[in-house]
C-alpha cells in the first residue's frame, strides 16, 4: 500500500454555511513529505496551474 499526497482545489460556498466545495485534486507525491523543498516547489506549481485556469 502506498500513501498519495494531495491538494484539494475548492471554494467555500456562502449557500451552505461555508461548507468547502471541492473543484478539483492535484496529486503531488507517493511516498512521505519529508522534504520541505519538494512540497514547496509543488504547491508553487498548484498556484501557478489555478491563476491559468480559471476554473481549476
Amino acid at each position: 500500500m502506498t500513501t498519495v499526497n494531495e491538494v484539494l482545489v475548492g471554494r467555500i460556498s456562502p449557500k451552505d454555511k461555508g461548507a468547502v466545495k471541492i473543484a478539483n485534486s492535484v496529486p503531488l507525491f507517493h511516498s512521505n513529505l519529508a522534504l520541505f523543498r519538494p512540497l514547496e516547489i509543488s504547491l508553487i506549481m498548484v498556484l501557478s496551474l489555478r491563476a491559468l485556469h480559471a476554473d481549476f
